[in-house]
């Protein structure tokens, strides 16, 4: 059953089903009841909304249907739980000696736009080492045998340059 509501400036509110309206040209009558009707001249009117059951049921079996594609997992909502696992997953790698790991999770992140800011996490950190790497080089550059295979191998793919420069 449709409904319509109309709100006029003097502060009333008629409402109830289209049948209760008759549209006169000038004003609009609003039947009550069986015993009451009343005039309502439109330029008095400051809201009218017509609602049917159509409408309705449309919003409602639209809002069903949403959520029984997210209960279903077929629906893409994003899964901000993870990034505390991301999170804790980066620190575990900052945490450990070795500049690989680090240099491998940056070559398969790298791309992938929600891992941004860990991804930069990641880069700042292996810059920091190959830094850190540099100084210990410039401080032992008379040690000609200090720059051996191993560390050569172990810093080629993070810190290429410096290994150039060694």
């Amino acid at each position: 059953m449709a409904r319509r509501t109309i709100k006029t400036s003097n502060g009333k509110k008629y409402s109830g089903s289209v049948s209760n309206f008759i549209d006169c040209g000038e004003y609009i009558e609003y039947q009550k009841n069986f015993f009451t009707i009343e005039k309502i001249y439109k330029k008095l009117i400051v809201y009218e909304s017509d609602t049917s059951i159509f409408t309705l049921v449309a919003v409602l079996t639209f809002t069903f249907m949403l959520t029984t594609l997210a209960i279903l997992g077929w629906l893409k909502i994003p899964k901000f739980y993870n990034n505390s696992l991301e999170l804790a997953k980066v620190e575990k790698l900052i945490e450990q000696p070795s500049i690989d790991l680090l240099t491998e999770y940056l070559n398969q992140y790298q791309a992938n736009k929600s891992k941004t800011s860990y991804v930069e996490q990641v880069k700042s950190e292996i810059e920091k080492r190959c830094y850190k790497l540099e100084s210990n080089l410039k401080l032992r550059k008379n040690n000609h045998g200090y720059i051996n295979n191993n560390l050569k191998d172990s810093y080629k793919s993070s810190c290429p340059e410096v290994i150039k420069k060694f």
